[in-house]
């Protein structure tokens, strides 16, 4: 494997561009409803490339962290000390971590916004803690995940929260909801993931003092648990699956049955088998649920 490719994986490419296009499709959403904005298009170019920066660096750390607990649980997967050495790791981090927030100090400049620039340090600095210490933590890991994920869209509301403000609540409701919708449905999935995730590693997290759920009080629980958010899942999005139909939106409706069956498939699974590759593939499927949630957005656009 070639240092780019290592890298490319040790930052998870393809995550980050999940990141970017997420608030590039909330982004176009939202100036519909906007007559005048904070960011232009350049600036909020950056405000993407700030958010994917923090992402970045979170997984590099992460990686770091992790060696030992990847080195048990999935030893093919791991790159830190195999492809690129720890301190080859470090160089990335803070080299991520510094341009990132150079993007999110001129951006803070540009648009005379000093506490738009404060969000970078302490996203940095939680997800570095996450990585260190909350992740082998009871469920703290989990939120903090989930919250940053329900958090991306909420950066770009954050950021222009002087025009909203400006708005009328009924030229902003809609939009509103949208953004209160996906950040939601974006914190109840990852949650859920994480915990299957957390099932799946479960022996390589217990022999290296882990106290996430399932080590803590058992892989039976930690079933339910996770099974009780992918029903919540599963209820909201066949209630508006319901809806769709009721009035007659077609095409969405079609397209919302394929991640409604993938979120029917991930609970079935899940409860019927413990098995670290039974609960991969219910990770998988997941992860496919959040893809086709985004794709969504293309709708709505």
């Amino acid at each position: 494997m070639t240092k780019v490719v290592a890298i490319s994986r040790l930052i998870r490419f393809p995550n980050l561009l999940i990141v970017g296009l997420t608030q590039l499709l909330l982004g176009w959403i939202l100036y519909g409803a906007l007559s005048r904005r904070a960011l232009d298009g350049y600036e909020f170019g950056l405000l993407i490339l700030a958010t994917v920066f923090i992402a970045a660096g979170g997984y590099v750390i992460n990686d770091i962290y992790d060696r030992s607990i990847d080195e048990a649980n999935k030893p093919e997967k791991v790159i830190v000390g195999r492809y690129i050495s720890i301190e080859q790791a470090w160089v990335v981090y803070w080299g991520l971590v510094g341009v990132g927030f150079l993007v999110a100090a001129y951006l803070a400049w540009a648009i005379d916004d000093f506490w738009q620039l404060l969000i970078y340090p302490v996203a940095t600095v939680v997800l570095w803690a996450y990585a260190k210490t909350l992740k082998k933590s009871f469920i703290a890991g989990n939120i903090v995940v989930a919250a940053y994920c329900a958090f991306v869209p909420g950066i770009l509301w954050y950021a222009e929260r002087m025009y909203l403000g400006r708005l009328p609540a009924q030229e902003t409701g809609g939009v509103r909801l949208i953004f209160i919708v996906y950040a939601v449905m974006a914190f109840l999935t990852t949650v859920w993931r994480e915990i299957i995730k957390d099932m799946e590693d479960m022996t390589g997290d217990k022999v290296h003092g882990s106290k996430s759920l399932p080590v803590r009080y058992g892989l039976p629980l930690a079933q339910k648990i996770a099974f009780f958010l992918g029903g919540i899942t599963f209820l909201l999005v066949g209630y508006y699956w319901i809806y769709l139909g009721q009035n007659g939106v077609w095409m969405e409706f079609g397209y919302l049955f394929i991640p409604l069956i993938l979120n029917a498939l991930a609970l079935v699974k899940s409860m019927h088998s413990v098995q670290p590759g039974d609960l991969h593939l219910v990770s998988r499927l997941i992860k496919l649920l959040m893809v086709f949630g985004l794709g969504y957005l293309f709708f709505l656009v």
